[in-house]
């Protein structure tokens, strides 16, 4: 009998069976999680959080109905949170301007303070006047007014719709990038004959 074949094969199988029946968790909701089990150091009603520039200029602005702040963590979650970002050049600090800002909101909000990322969770969207983008989950990099989700992804504008898997989107320049499963729809406007 041939024992080493033998060990060799369990060995395999058991590494399949464990292998199969263990589930990675996102790196992300692991890091939720871990924060959900501990009290927070503080709980705001209500909060309003402003952040100006260096030129004294605002350069973003988050509400919500509560915020419960970890201090170890550097984190903070806001329920119901809203934002505001009015379009700044980081290159030139200069204001783009004020008429078309960035909002954002979602369920709940999970913010990283010294990083100024903010990761809307929960029917999140970030929109201005011209512009919508709709995921269950967003991150939002603050500083630098720049979102990007491995999610589903819908963006509407006043002529199209665009559905994809994934996306970047830079909301000083107005580019996006739609990472796969890109469809669009396009709505030509018609014009009557005269």
């Amino acid at each position: 009998m041939n024992w080493r074949g033998i060990l060799s094969v369990l060995c395999m199988l058991t590494l399949a069976v464990i292998g199969l029946s263990y589930r990675w968790q996102p790196l992300e909701s692991a890091n939720v999680a871990a924060i959900y089990t501990q009290d927070p150091d503080m709980q705001i009603a209500f909060p309003f959080l402003e952040h100006f520039d260096e030129t004294g200029k605002l350069a973003w602005q988050i509400t919500g109905e509560q915020l419960r702040q970890f201090e170890a963590n550097d984190y903070a979650e806001i329920d119901q949170p809203r934002a505001v970002m009015p379009q700044t050049n980081p290159d030139t600090t200069q204001l783009v301007t004020t008429e078309n800002p960035w909002h954002a909101r979602a369920k709940t909000a999970a913010l990283q303070k010294k990083a100024q990322i903010v990761d809307l969770i929960g029917d999140a969207q970030i929109w201005n006047f011209d512009t919508s983008i709709n995921s269950q989950t967003l991150r939002l990099y603050l500083e630098r007014q720049f979102v990007e989700t491995n999610k589903a992804v819908t963006i509407r504008d006043h002529s199209s719709v665009a559905q994809a898997l994934g996306m970047q989107a830079d909301l000083i320049n107005e580019t996006l990038f739609l990472r796969a499963q890109v469809k669009e729809i396009h709505d030509v406007a018609t014009h009557p004959q005269s």
